[in-house]
């Protein structure tokens, strides 16, 4: 062949190379947003059970992020009339609503307008409740008729309505699992119905690294497999000693990160979970914990995968040892309620110490750059993922 045919093929093959680079360039970038579009959407779908836009509307006006001294409140006494006066004057909503108690200075009517309004924000019946008066802003209508419902409204506060409270059939409930704590709650039309502690990914596991951490981000349930094996597992109906995924398997509609049950029964299924180190990823349950969220969660229903740092959440049972909290009766009618932070082990060492870039200016809170969690509510305020977060499902 000629040196002017060497160069024409040359530049044919450069051509046809450039061309397929570009082509391939371009099927990644259509996946990516076609990726981004999906989970979007499933978003979406995990919104439809969560009461949103009244938790983050009522949470942002009370700045309940640095409300009160928690450190060392014992049995609270009140919010500094200071920081009480600067809650309400800096809020729209709040001075709407209350600006007539706030211009006197009236600190025991704001005390107790606080925490009227702050025991609905933890309540998951509650704020399922007023909830279009919450999401308008509308707190003056609602506090006005809590009072009278409180004590029926506090009957289930802090608890997973089990059995009690079921997606009908066709409708869909919402998984969120909280890699940071380990938990795992089940929201169906706004109500708590399952909440569990689950292991996630070690930080680094044998070979696998980065791997093994649990991926956060939206997904649903592709499918269900009852005592699912492989070439490294043997179903556990065969071998429960061995039967690393449990009785029931849950596929993710992308990636090989399942939600699954555990080996053995009895007390070996409780250890498993208890006590066990970590997984290489996927979120493991205990057997009888994985079969009630099977018997609730169809194919198709929204999986969150979150990495919140820290969780605030309110009952009216016996003092919890492993959190901070502040405990108010302001009604006076007897029922204390107890509202408690638990800061989540950091375990994946993410960074969690600056705001996430992606979150809006407008939405971050004083003084937890990571955003705050309320588990009995499914909702996060404030939240974005950690920048440095694997977020790629493998």
């Amino acid at each position: 062949m000629s040196l002017h045919r060497w160069m024409i093929a040359g530049s044919v093959v450069a051509a046809l190379t450039l061309a397929q680079g570009c082509a391939v360039d371009s099927a990644v970038e259509s996946n990516v947003e076609n990726v981004t579009a999906r989970e979007a959407g499933y978003g979406e779908l995990a919104d439809q059970n969560l009461e949103n836009v009244a938790v983050r509307r009522l949470a942002t006006a009370l700045n309940e992020d640095w409300a009160e001294e928690e450190k060392s409140c014992g049995e609270w006494s009140g919010i500094k009339s200071d920081r009480l006066h600067e809650i309400f004057s800096s809020s729209e909503d709040l001075m709407r609503e209350f600006g007539d108690f706030v211009e006197p200075h009236n600190e025991e009517a704001l005390q107790m307008i606080y925490l009227g309004l702050r025991e609905m924000l933890y309540n998951h019946a509650a704020v399922r409740m007023f909830a279009e008066d919450l999401e308008q802003g509308r707190f003056r209508r609602a506090y006005a008729q809590y009072p009278d419902l409180r004590k029926d409204l506090l009957r289930d506060m802090g608890k997973a309505l089990d059995g009690d409270y079921l997606p009908r059939d066709g409708e869909l409930p919402t998984i969120i699992v909280n890699v940071a704590s380990e938990r795992t709650q089940v929201f169906y039309d706004g109500m708590k119905v399952h909440d569990e502690q689950v292991v996630v990914g070690q930080r680094e596991y044998d070979n696998y690294n980065e791997n093994s951490k649990t991926r956060l981000g939206d997904h649903v349930i592709a499918s269900w497999h009852h005592c699912y094996g492989n070439a490294d597992y043997p179903s556990w109906c065969d071998n429960k000693m061995k039967g690393a995924f449990g009785e029931w398997t849950a596929k993710l509609d992308r990636g090989y990160q399942y939600l699954h049950g555990s080996v053995g029964d009895g007390l070996l299924n409780w250890a498993a979970v208890k006590f066990a180190k970590g997984s290489h990823g996927c979120v493991r349950n205990r057997n009888e914990h994985i079969s009630f969220i099977h018997d609730i969660a169809p194919e198709g229903t929204p999986v969150r995968k979150i990495y919140a740092t820290t969780e605030r959440y309110a009952t009216t049972n016996k003092p919890d040892t492993s959190a901070r909290e502040c405990e108010a009766d302001p009604f006076g009618d007897g029922i204390n309620v107890r509202f408690r932070v638990r800061d989540a082990d950091n375990h994946y060492r993410y960074d969690v110490g600056n705001y996430p870039a992606s979150l809006p200016e407008e939405e971050r809170l004083s003084s937890r750059p990571n955003g705050v969690y309320y588990p009995d509510l499914g909702v996060t305020v404030g939240y974005a993922h950690p920048d440095d977060a694997v977020l790629q499902p493998f």
